[in-house]
């Protein structure tokens, strides 16, 4: 039995992985507005169905779930399956207890207790759950004249209005997800070098290895092994990215565009002057990399060398249109000039180990150098300015 049947959960039930969305107000803010909307609209859609007096509007239990599904959501607790059927079976067996023993201290403390048997056996434990049950026998007339009811009104309604926007959250956080730094074209190219050479600074952790690792320590973990195991990973590629920079390398900020041996001169000349990019990456049609393009490249055309002052001189604009007019496709089978992207890039640096990083810098000193996997395709850019 590994660690995660042994503490009540199965991996089919992880159904979420949440990024990372920082901390600060950004954060605090999100955690204010998700439970403040929840707990509000799940009593007000209460009040709007069910007459005063005649169900509890809402279960108590509800602002501990707001607490654990928006303020942890990386725990298995917070999974949605254990939110949905641990209140749920929690709300029928804290009834069921009431009606065979009625309110007694007995009552109370087995409700609870078999609460937490039946989350564990069906992979659902979700603590707010304890509180669901323990409602059901000491929520007073109002509970009691429920009887089984109580399961559906207040619990699963309650639940079903609330999922609404634990889903709505978790969409938030996965739109931000794509906004952040860390998932840039660098750090995922880190990653997949770490997982295809494994060298010395990649501790060739599983996830296996962290749920034998649980055993171990024994109790319940507040974070699934897999996000563990993607913490340990982002981790591993932060300390890798920390001595690249160290040695003077950083990935463009903006990822600079790609185009194919094939494709003209003049649509990249576009890009660089129209689009305001700094540099171009021509690649074959097996992306592996041919090399790069630059103001220099196309101010070379003209006879002009590429500096600060060709951007100052009045006749800029006249010196950027026969540029363009110089790149204008000829239509001929045959011609001396350069028509297509592969004919002027020059080539740059590749790597496939980033511990070159360091050597590449102190011995040749290269504007870009191209990172590369293990199969030489294009990865990413990098610059040491």
């Amino acid at each position: 039995m590994n660690s995660r049947q042994a503490s009540g959960y199965s991996e089919k039930r992880i159904d979420w992985i949440p990024p990372q969305i920082g901390t600060g107000w950004k954060y605090v803010s999100v955690l204010f507005i998700s439970a403040l909307c929840c707990i509000a609209t799940v009593y007000w859609s209460a009040s709007q169905l069910f007459s005063d007096g005649d169900v509890p509007l809402i279960v108590a239990s509800m602002g501990a779930s707001a607490v654990i599904m928006f303020s942890s959501p990386a725990s298995p607790m917070a999974s949605s399956w254990a939110f949905v059927v641990g209140n749920s079976l929690s709300a029928l067996v804290g009834m069921t207890v009431f009606l065979v023993l009625g309110n007694t201290a007995l009552s109370a403390g087995l409700a609870v207790a078999m609460a937490i048997i039946v989350m564990h056996i069906s992979h659902s434990m979700h603590p707010p759950g304890g509180a669901t049950a323990l409602f059901a026998v000491v929520g007073g007339p109002l509970v009691e004249n429920l009887g089984y009811s109580y399961v559906l009104a207040p619990v699963i309604f309650n639940v079903s209005v609330f999922f609404v926007f634990v889903r709505l959250n978790r969409m938030y956080l996965t739109k931000r997800q794509q906004q952040l730094h860390y998932t840039s074209k660098l750090h995922d190219a880190v990653l997949n070098h770490l997982t295809e050479h494994r060298q010395s600074m990649d501790s060739g952790i599983e996830t296996a290895d962290i749920e034998q690792a649980l055993t171990l320590v024994g109790g319940n973990p507040d974070v699934s092994p897999e996000y563990l195991k993607q913490i340990i990973d982002n981790t591993l590629a932060s300390a890798q990215l920390r001595e690249m920079r160290n040695n003077g390398y950083h990935e463009l900020q903006i990822s600079p565009p790609t185009l194919r041996f094939g494709d003209d001169l003049l649509q990249a000349w576009r890009l660089l002057h129209r689009d305001h990019h700094n540099v171009i990456v021509v690649l074959y049609p097996n992306q592996h990399i041919v090399g790069v393009l630059t103001y220099a490249d196309f101010f070379g055309l003209e006879g002009i060398e590429y500096s600060q002052k060709a951007f100052s001189v009045k006749d800029s604009a006249a010196l950027y249109k026969r540029i363009e007019h110089a790149l204008q496709p000829s239509g001929l089978l045959e011609t001396t000039r350069p028509e297509v992207c592969g004919q002027l890039a020059h080539p740059i640096p590749q790597i496939n180990d980033l511990e070159r990083i360091g050597s590449v810098l102190t011995k040749e000193s290269p504007e870009f150098v191209a990172l590369v996997n293990s199969d030489g395709k294009y990865q990413c850019l990098l610059t040491n300015q």
